[in-house]
């Protein structure tokens, strides 16, 4: 999992470019949680810092941080509500023409 702390990421699928992350944001989470393979490169797009956790650092972390686990859980239930209101909108039925 990538924590970006300062600078810009951009994350990439089959090479086309998905969104930007910046300092605050974080990638890999649902693969670092889910032990599924990453379905997004995550390309530096400015020098910045950024911390990388494996799965024993984010443990390690959410020990003796335990709120570093609400905020990636907040992260994970914002996505999921954005891929919600995607789903939705592609399952509009368009208005029939007259």
């Amino acid at each position: 999992m990538w924590v970006i702390i300062d600078g810009e990421v951009e994350l990439r699928r089959d090479s086309k470019r998905m969104t930007t992350f910046g300092p605050g944001d974080i990638a890999g989470d649902v693969s670092l949680l889910s032990g599924q393979p990453h379905t997004v490169d995550v390309i530096a797009r400015t020098n910045g810092s950024r911390l990388i956790w494996g799965m024993a650092e984010f443990r390690s972390a959410v020990r003796f941080h335990p709120d570093v686990a609400f905020e990636v859980i907040k992260v994970l239930a914002s996505r999921f509500h954005e891929l919600l209101q995607v789903y939705d909108r592609s399952q509009v039925a368009p208005e029939a023409t007259n």
